[in-house]
C-alpha cells in the first residue's frame, strides 16, 4: 500500500536530515510541504513502507542519496526568471560595445538548478560574441543536486518550456524528438562553453573556480538564516572581478555596506575595486599546445604548469580540431612545421570557422619559412617563437605567453589621452627631419599598417623590429613594399634620405649621427640591451644627441621595457614621441613603460598615429588631404 503521510516525529526528522544535508531553513509551510511530498515520492517509489524503511534503503543503496538530496532542495526555475537581471547585462554589453574585443566574460549560477538561468545568460553572451568578433564567454553553474545537473548539462527539455523564451533568443535553441516526447535543445556553442560542478553554497569557497563577471545567486538565501545568508555572501564576493555585478532574487537582499559593495537596482550589486588577488589574471588561464613531437608538447606542458598555467596538449591537429570542440582555451602554442597538414594551413581554417583564441607559433627559424609566418602574423596568429630559444629562455617564454592573454583581458581600460594632435600641436611634428620607430610583439603586424603607402616625400625612416635575424630580411621587403619607400642600407656612416626605409638586418645595434645638416647612420656590437640586439633604447638614445633636427619617435606594441628610457630622453631633447595606446596594442608593454615614465606626448591607436605621419611627411603646400 501506498504511503499518503508522514506523522508528525517522520516530519521533523525529514526537516532536520534537509538542514544537515542542504544547509537551508525552510521557513514556509507551503515549502515544507514540497519537501515532505517529495520524500513521500521517492519512499513510494521504492515501495518502501516508511520513513525508517526508506532511510535504510538509503543506506543501503548509496545511489539512491542523489534522490534523496534532490527531494530535499527547492528547484524552481524557469527561463529569463526575474527578466530584469537580463535586461541589464544587455544593458551593460551594449555599453561597452566595441569594448569587448579581446574579452571573455565569466558567469557562475550558484545554483544553477536544472540550468535554465544559466543558459539565458548564455544566450545573451552568444549573441554578442557573433556581434564582436574576438569576444568569449564562459559559463559556470553549480549546484548541490545531483539530478537537476545531470539535466542541465543534457541541455534538453520539455517542449512546453519553450514558450518561456523572449523570442529574440529562440533561435539559439532547437527542436529534437527524444523517444515519445517532444524536446527543444540549447545551441552548441552555448553547450560547449558551459562547465557544471556540484557545490554547496557553504562550501563554495574551497573550490579553484577563478573570477567572474557577473555572478547570480537569486532565490536561495531566502531559505538560509540571516548568518548564514552573509556567510554565502562573502564566500561568493570571493569569486567577484572588481567592477563586477552579483544579482540575488527580487525578494531577497543584503545590507551592501556590509560587504563593500554598492547596489545598482534589482537586487544587483557592484564589487567596489579593491584588493583584487594578485594571481587573478592566471587563475583561470587554459593554453593548448599542438606539436608532432610528444616531448616537446610535454616539456611545455610541464613548464606552464610549473608556473600555475593550465596546459592540454594535441599531437595533431585533428586531436586539435577536436579538443577545441569541447573546450575554451585561452591560447594556443603552435607548430608551424606539422606533418600532413602544415599549422598555417590548420589556423586559417580555424579561423574561418570562428575560431578566436590568441595563437603562438613555434618554429625552427628557417629562413625559407619567413613569408608564411609573416602572413600568418597578418591577422591569424598573435607572435611567433623559436624552439632552440624556449629552451635556453622558458621563463620569459611563459612571460610572453602570459603577456598575450592578460593583454586580451586588460584591454580597452580608460587612458587619457591628448586630444587631437592634428589641432592642437601640429607645429611640433611637421616638416620633420626624422622618423624612428620601435616594436615588439605584435610589431610586424602594427608597423605594416602604420607605414602603409606613405608619402614619397617621407623623412628617412629608421626601424627596430625584435625580430629573429633569419626573418628581419623577408620582414624589411615586406614593409618597403607595403610603404612604398624605397631600401635603404643600415651601415657604417650611411647618409640617411628622404623616401627610403632602413632597419638593420644583422645581429647588432643601429644609431644615428648628426654631421652639420646630414644624418646618417652606424652600427654597434655593444651588450645586448633588455636581452635585444638591435635594441629600441640603443636607437632612441643615440638620436637624442641630435640638436638641429625636427624628429618624431614612437613606439609600438611590445612586450618589456625596451625604448621607453630612449624615448623619455628623446622627448627631454624635443622630439615629438608618440606610443601606441593599450586597446589597439597586441602586448602594451614597452609603450605602456614609456607613457608610466612621462616619456609620451601623443597616446594613440594606428590609425592616428598614421595621420600624424603623414602631416609630418607632406610638404604643406602638397597638403591637400590627410591619407588614411
Amino acid at each position: 500500500m501506498a504511503v499518503e503521510s508522514l506523522q508528525i516525529p517522520e516530519r521533523e526528522l525529514v526537516f532536520k536530515l534537509a538542514r544537515e544535508i542542504t544547509g537551508t531553513a525552510f521557513s514556509e509551510s507551503s515549502r515544507h510541504e514540497i519537501i515532505i511530498t517529495n520524500v513521500i515520492r521517492r519512499l513510494n517509489a521504492n515501495q518502501c513502507n516508511g520513513l525508517a524503511d526508506y532511510l535504510d534503503f538509503v543506506a543501503q543503496n548509496p545511489e539512491e542519496m542523489d534522490h534523496l538530496i534532490s527531494a530535499m532542495t527547492i528547484h524552481t526555475t524557469s527561463w529569463f526568471r526575474e527578466l530584469p537581471h537580463y535586461r541589464m547585462l544587455e544593458r551593460r554589453l551594449r555599453e561597452l560595445g566595441p569594448q569587448l574585443i579581446g574579452q571573455k566574460f565569466r558567469f557562475l549560477s550558484a545554483a544553477c538548478s536544472t540550468g535554465e538561468e544559466l543558459y539565458s545568460v548564455g544566450c545573451i553572451l552568444e549573441n554578442f560574441r557573433k556581434l564582436f568578433v574576438g569576444f568569449e564567454y564562459e559559463l559556470y553553474g553549480g549546484d548541490l543536486d545531483p539530478i537537476s545537473l545531470e539535466k542541465a548539462k543534457t541541455g534538453t527539455y520539455d517542449i512546453e518550456k519553450f514558450e518561456g523564451i523572449p523570442r529574440a533568443y529562440q533561435a539559439y535553441f532547437q527542436y529534437k524528438k527524444n523517444l515519445s516526447e517532444r524536446c527543444f535543445t540549447v545551441d552548441a556553442q552555448i553547450r560547449k562553453r558551459s562547465f557544471f560542478f556540484r557545490a554547496n553554497l557553504h562550501e563554495i569557497q574551497n573550490l579553484e573556480l577563478g573570477y567572474f563577471d557577473l555572478i547570480f545567486c537569486r532565490n536561495v538565501l531566502i531559505y538560509f538564516k540571516p548568518e548564514e545568508v552573509n556567510a554565502s555572501i562573502s564566500k561568493l564576493l570571493r569569486f567577484l572581478k572588481p567592477n563586477g555585478f552579483l544579482s540575488i532574487g527580487h525578494c531577497e537582499s543584503i545590507h551592501a555596506s556590509d560587504f563593500d559593495v554598492t547596489c545598482v537596482g534589482n537586487s544587483t550589486y557592484t564589487r567596489i575595486e579593491n584588493s583584487l588577488p594578485k594571481n587573478d589574471q592566471e587563475a583561470t588561464m587554459k593554453f593548448l599546445v599542438v606539436d608532432d613531437s610528444k616531448s616537446i608538447c610535454e616539456w611545455v606542458r610541464t613548464h606552464l604548469r610549473k608556473h600555475g598555467i593550465d596546459c592540454a596538449m594535441a599531437l595533431s591537429p585533428d586531436e586539435a580540431t577536436s579538443y577545441l570542440s569541447d573546450h575554451i582555451v585561452d591560447l594556443v602554442i603552435l607548430d608551424f612545421n606539422l606533418p600532413g597538414k602544415s599549422g598555417l594551413e590548420w589556423l586559417s581554417e580555424s579561423r574561418k570557422n570562428n575560431f578566436q583564441s590568441p595563437v603562438v607559433l613555434l618554429t625552427d627559424v628557417q629562413a625559407e619559412d619567413a613569408p608564411h609566418i609573416l602572413e600568418a602574423l597578418n591577422g591569424l596568429a598573435q607572435d611567433y617563437m623559436n624552439k632552440s630559444w624556449i629552451g635556453s629562455s622558458p621563463d620569459e617564454f611563459v612571460a610572453r605567453l602570459r603577456s598575450i592573454v592578460i593583454a586580451g583581458r586588460t584591454k580597452f581600460a580608460n587612458l587619457d589621452k591628448s586630444g587631437d594632435p592634428l589641432e592642437r600641436q601640429r607645429a611640433e611634428f611637421e616638416n620633420a627631419d626624422l622618423i624612428l620607430i620601435g616594436a615588439s610583439t605584435g610589431g610586424t603586424e602594427a608597423m605594416t599598417a602604420l607605414l602603409s603607402k606613405m608619402p614619397k616625400t617621407a623623412p628617412p625612416i629608421v626601424c627596430v623590429q625584435h625580430i629573429p635575424v633569419e626573418f628581419a630580411t623577408a620582414f624589411f621587403k615586406r614593409l618597403c613594399d607595403t610603404s612604398g619607400l624605397k631600401a635603404g642600407v643600415v651601415r657604417h656612416g650611411q647618409e640617411l634620405v628622404p623616401g627610403h626605409i632602413y632597419m638593420p638586418l644583422i645581429d647588432a645595434h643601429v644609431g644615428i649621427r648628426e654631421a652639420g645638416d646630414r644624418l646618417s647612420c652606424y652600427l654597434s656590437n655593444a651588450e645586448k640591451i633588455w636581452s635585444q640586439r638591435p635594441s629600441v633604447d640603443f636607437l632612441f638614445q643615440s638620436a637624442s644627441f641630435i640638436t638641429h633636427k625636427k624628429i618624431i619617435a614612437i613606439l609600438l606594441t611590445g612586450m618589456g621595457k625596451d625604448g621607453a628610457a630612449g624615448m623619455l630622453e628623446l622627448m627631454r631633447a624635443g622630439a615629438y614621441t608618440m606610443a601606441q595606446d593599450q586597446n589597439s596594442s597586441l602586448v602594451w608593454g614597452m609603450p605602456g613603460e614609456a607613457y608610466k615614465l612621462g616619456g609620451v606626448k601623443y597616446l594613440g591607436d594606428l590609425h592616428q598615429m598614421r595621420e600624424i605621419i603623414v602631416v609630418a611627411s607632406t610638404p604643406k603646400n602638397s597638403r591637400s588631404k590627410i591619407a588614411s
